[in-house]
Parts: structure tokens; C-alpha cells; sequence
């Protein structure tokens, strides 16, 4: 097992080092929480050397929506490496962006990331970060709420899960799956005595157990309104971990 830097020290300390290989990391929340942010700064991170906290290493960024962020990632560039900039490749083209449409789509990518791992292009690369963005993204327009669909979405998560575990162990992979939240009922927000809140509600990952079932780490980002100083505060509560004390230090605010 090793770890890579996420780019920011508060973050670092409280994952006791940064984001770990051989497990699946979910890191959830709304969307403006700041969750893309960290995973382009974690891809860059883990191309720094060893010596450095990063692991000499290219990424695999499975999207989802929308377009790459490139223009993101070169801002970010100067803040990561400093004066260490590669010269001779930029850290761009370390990063092999591979779009997803549809959940049938992802579960043909589990397959070809296997494959594309022990063809001579992945170990040349060295490919040992995967960042899926994001995963309940994939599966929102496609299912419906009915028994049968329901099913289906569920029988996809669990091939889905268990292929990207199972590439974790084997490839001793840092994999770090984005997931969106939902709004959690009236009755249960009453009955709970451990909320999780976002901008003002009570909200719970997507997909539901049985892709919890395959995680290891367990981020939550969120963003709420701070009526005293009328400013948006964002924060970062680490809720699982199999190295990590969850129950001390485990919130951090973000600026």
C-alpha cells in the first residue's frame, strides 16, 4: 500500500498521509463542494516523485459530463509543482481522459482499464491513480424508479464496485470515485441523531448500500451559508477509514 499527496497539507493530515492505494476512495457532496477541484489537484500531486510525497505516476480521469477541465488543471499546475515543472512532458499529458455516457458504458470501462493496464502503453505510463467523475453522474438520467430499473442499476453498481476493487488490490491502484448526495427524507431527518448537512438539509450519498458495500474511505465535502460573516464556508468530514481515526480531527474547513 502507499499514498499520494492531495495537493493540500490540512487534507494530507487528516488522511494520515493522503489518498491510499489498494481500496476504493468515495469523496462526496453537492456539486460546487469542491470535489472535481480535488481530484485534478490529487492527479497532479501523485505525478510528483516519491521523494516528494506523489508517486512518479500518470492518471486515468474517467468523466462523466461536460468538458475537461484543462484550462482548471494549467492554473493548477504552478501550485502543485512550483518550480519542479516537468520540462521535458507536461503534466497534462499524463493524465488519459476517457469519457463515459451511460452505466454500460462504465462497466465496459472497468474491462478495458484492466486490459489497458497490461498493455505496454498503461505500463510505460505507469498508471496508478483512478478517478471516476463522477459516479452517481452516470447513473442519474438512465434508471427509473421502478422494481426492474432498480435492479438493473443495482446488479451494474455491484459488478462495477467489485471490478474497481478488485483492480485496486491487484494493481495496487488509488481509485477515487466522486459521488453526488440526495435529500434525505422528513422522517428519517427527524428520527436521526447523526446529520449530515449541506446547505441547509439533511443528505446522504447516492447509489445506496450496495456500493457503499466496496468502500473503504469515505469523504464528505460540503458548503454552508455562515450567517455571521455572509460568507460560504466549505468543509471536508472524513467519515470512514481502515488507517485514519475518524472519530478525532476529522473535519477540516476549506478556503
Amino acid at each position: 500500500m502507499k499514498t499520494t499527496l492531495s495537493g493540500c497539507s490540512t487534507i494530507d493530515n487528516m488522511l494520515n498521509g493522503g489518498f491510499r492505494s489498494s481500496h476504493i476512495t468515495e469523496v462526496y457532496g453537492d456539486e460546487g463542494t469542491g470535489m472535481t477541484q480535488l481530484c485534478l489537484q490529487m492527479m497532479l500531486a501523485a505525478q510528483l516523485s516519491p521523494s516528494m510525497g506523489g508517486l512518479g505516476s500518470a492518471s486515468v480521469y474517467i468523466q462523466s459530463i461536460g468538458e475537461f477541465p484543462s484550462g482548471r488543471i494549467n492554473d493548477m499546475i504552478p501550485l502543485v509543482f512550483g518550480s519542479t515543472t516537468p520540462k521535458d512532458r507536461h503534466p497534462l499529458e499524463k493524465i488519459l481522459v476517457k469519457k463515459v455516457e451511460s452505466p454500460q458504458d462504465l462497466v465496459g470501462t472497468v474491462q478495458w482499464l484492466e486490459i489497458f493496464l497490461q498493455s505496454e502503453i498503461g505500463k510505460k505510463g505507469n498508471y496508478q491513480v483512478v478517478v471516476i467523475d463522477s459516479i452517481s453522474s452516470i447513473c442519474r438520467f438512465h434508471f427509473t424508479n421502478t422494481r426492474e430499473s432498480m435492479m438493473e442499476r443495482t446488479a451494474i453498481l455491484i459488478v462495477v464496485s467489485n471490478g474497481l476493487r478488485s483492480l485496486a488490490n491487484k494493481y495496487d491502484l488509488v481509485i477515487v470515485a466522486v459521488n453526488n448526495v440526495v435529500e434525505v427524507s422528513q422522517t428519517d431527518y427527524e428520527g436521526s441523531s447523526n446529520m449530515i448537512m449541506s446547505n441547509g438539509r439533511k443528505v446522504k450519498p447516492a447509489l445506496g448500500r450496495m456500493w457503499y458495500n466496496n468502500i473503504c474511505t469515505r469523504i464528505f465535502m460540503s458548503k454552508n451559508f455562515n450567517s455571521n460573516s455572509e460568507v460560504s464556508e466549505r468543509t471536508m468530514l472524513l467519515l470512514s477509514s481502515p488507517i485514519s481515526d475518524v472519530n478525532a480531527c476529522n473535519l477540516v474547513r476549506l478556503v
